[in-house]
């Protein structure tokens, strides 16, 4: 009896002596089983398989796989783990609650609460699939991507590491201390700091005081946007009162030192409470308070029509300081007691304003002037026609109060007749049916912007206890 007890004891230390070499030895040669509380080898089917418990750590190539339990699939070459997982590679660190992973195709699919940190971007997700070896990860399921500057937010979407490129699906929300945007869908070049956005296009700039909206969005790391479709942009005023809109088939927005310019091509308008503009091309410069009209341009203030090739918008904040057209310029100034249509070309023109009320009017040249004075009674007086180089015209309460001329003067004087409010100068124009109207809708976001601090998972206990280990903070860069 004596003999069988130390036989039985001494096989039953040869088998513990002997453990690590088993483990070893049922592993495949591109898993290796380097700790586990507890192993169960096994057959499934014909398969062997290693069931693992508690304290699991496996490796494949570079790769350390940790987790609570695992199955580790021997001839297969595959782990289905679960609980607190981490898995630690060479330029990646993953965090989640359940994985499986083959090492044939290198991939490991993730669910649970998922974190993919890679170089200075941190991902958060329910579903990830990662392949190792081309450092892709693909989120089929809402994901949040973090760093130093950014935040963004998706439906779904494909991060290519090698590349630093991405590409979202689906509510996709970017943001950052100063602008935010939101579409359907983005392709981002990170390291150049490129987008391409698409579908229901917001954005706002909000140093620069500005919201804009469009179907499609390019933008690169200067601050340059191009958004294009029904492009509107508004200049966003103080309490949220009308300012400015500048609306296109195309808006280029341009960020400079400490202000930006906005370039409109394609039926472009702008609409303010004190004017609105039509022309083929708008630049407006917020550093010079400044709007120029390029092409077929009409400016309308109050009842006055400005026409000319070119003209300019000079600002006193948000009221009209002054116009300017200097290509052929026509004005009309509709009479407010008698309707009829005061006309003036010249050479160039400009229009000085008091209180958003015409102040005076200059032409340097070629002036042609039609008049029509009212007598005492403010009845209609006939007409005047008069052709000088050089004009003043004074107003008083928006009417034309004085006139002064000189050089070459040459007039005609109309009696009053059935006739006489119909005269017309060569190039007039007056069309108040092309005059902008505030726009319906301003832009609005669709979307509840990201908020500071709030994660679309619970954060894992492993990744929170690595932050702590290496003296880091949970990713907080946007503030709005």
């Amino acid at each position: 009896m004596t003999n069988r007890i130390l036989i039985n004891n001494l096989f039953y230390i040869g088998i513990i002596i002997l453990m690590p070499i088993c483990v070893r030895a049922q592993s495949s040669e591109r898993i290796q089983i380097e700790r586990t509380d507890s192993l169960h080898s096994l057959l499934i089917e014909g398969q062997r398989v290693n069931k693992l418990i508690g304290n699991v750590r496996l490796r494949d190539r570079n790769r350390v796989f940790e987790s609570d339990s695992a199955y580790h699939f021997v001839d297969r070459e595959r782990i289905e783990a679960w609980g607190n997982i981490q898995i630690e590679g060479v330029k990646e660190i993953i965090w989640s609650d359940v994985m499986v992973y083959t090492a044939a195709d290198d991939v490991g699919r993730l669910s649970g609460n998922v974190v993919l940190l890679q170089d200075s971007l941190t991902l958060f997700s329910t579903t990830v699939s990662y392949n190792f070896t081309d450092e892709t990860a693909t989120f089929p399921s809402k994901l949040q991507l973090i760093d130093s500057k950014s935040i963004l937010l998706a439906d779904s979407g494909i991060f290519f590491n090698v590349a630093d490129s991405a590409v979202f699906r689906g509510n996709v929300q970017l943001a950052d201390s100063t602008s935010y945007l939101e579409g359907d869908s983005l392709f981002y070049k990170r390291d150049s700091g490129t987008f391409y956005m698409r579908g229901s296009i917001y954005g706002e700039n909000r140093s620069d005081s500005i919201r804009f909206r469009g179907l499609t969005i390019y933008g690169d790391s200067t601050g340059y946007k191009r958004v294009e479709n029904g492009s509107l942009i508004e200049k966003i005023g103080k309490n949220g009162a009308d300012t400015t809109y500048v609306e296109a088939n195309k808006l280029e927005y341009f960020r400079l030192v400490e202000s930006y310019l906005v370039d409109a091509y394609g039926d472009a308008t702008v609409w303010n409470p004190e004017y609105a503009a039509r022309a083929d091309t708008i630049v407006y410069a917020d550093s010079l308070s400044m709007v120029q009209l390029n092409g077929a341009s009409r400016i309308w203030q109050n009842n006055l029509q400005l026409s000319s090739d070119r003209q300019f918008i000079y600002l006193n904040d948000s009221e009209v300081d002054s116009l300017v057209a200097t290509k052929s310029p026509f004005a009309v100034l509709q009479d407010s007691i008698t309707s009829r249509f005061q006309q003036l070309s010249g050479s160039s023109l400009t229009v000085v304003f008091d209180s958003s009320k015409v102040d005076r009017i200059i032409v340097p040249s070629g002036t042609e002037l039609l008049y029509f004075p009212v007598n005492e009674a403010d009845e209609p007086d006939g007409a005047i026609l008069v052709r000088m180089q050089y004009l003043l015209l004074s107003f008083f309460d928006g009417e034309i109060d004085n006139l002064s001329g000189h050089e070459t003067i040459d007039g005609s004087v109309y009696e009053e007749a059935d006739d006489v409010g119909s005269m017309r100068i060569d190039g007039f124009q007056w069309e108040p049916e092309l005059r902008p109207m505030r726009p319906l809708q301003r832009p609005e976001p669709r979307l509840i912007q990201p908020i500071r601090g709030t994660y679309p998972i619970e954060l894992p206990h492993r990744y929170l206890r690595y932050l702590n280990q290496t003296k880091q903070q949970t990713p907080l860069p946007y503030s709005p």
